[in-house]
């Protein structure tokens, strides 16, 4: 097991802690809607390759994510990059979804998304996970 030396010598910063425990709340609810509305739903479009493929895909971004938060929380600066990533990546889905779909239901995900990339982004975070 990889020991990060922060884990010992600083606290980790509030910011932090609400990075790990937003990320897996918005993988979990984003992941499950795109396995539901994709494959699950009455009104899905017929289920192809694709879109298990789409579904898939979207869950496996979002233990991606989850990974990054949890290497975070332990002072990883790759963590803290790969929270970024999936932070992105979900601000430029929300963008994709309102534009092509006009879901504006999309927002919530993408403001909260925008917030996780904020917390990651703090100076005090950015400082713990420096090596």
């Amino acid at each position: 097991m990889t020991t990060y030396s922060n884990e010992a010598t600083q606290a980790r910063p509030a910011a932090a802690t609400a990075a790990l425990v937003l990320t897996p709340l918005i993988a979990a609810v984003t992941s499950g809607g795109a396995v539901y509305f994709s494959l699950l739903w009455s009104q899905a479009p017929p289920i192809t390759v694709w879109t298990v493929l789409f579904a898939v895909a979207f869950v496996a971004v979002a233990i991606a994510g989850i990974v990054a938060a949890i290497a975070l929380a332990r002072g990883s600066e790759r963590g803290r990059r790969g929270v970024i990533a999936y932070a992105t990546f979900g601000i430029l889905f929300t963008l994709a979804k309102l534009v092509w779909w006009q879901e504006t239901e999309a927002i919530v995900f993408g403001a909260l998304d925008v917030v996780l990339l904020l917390l990651v982004s703090t100076r005090r975070v950015r400082a713990w996970t420096m090596k």
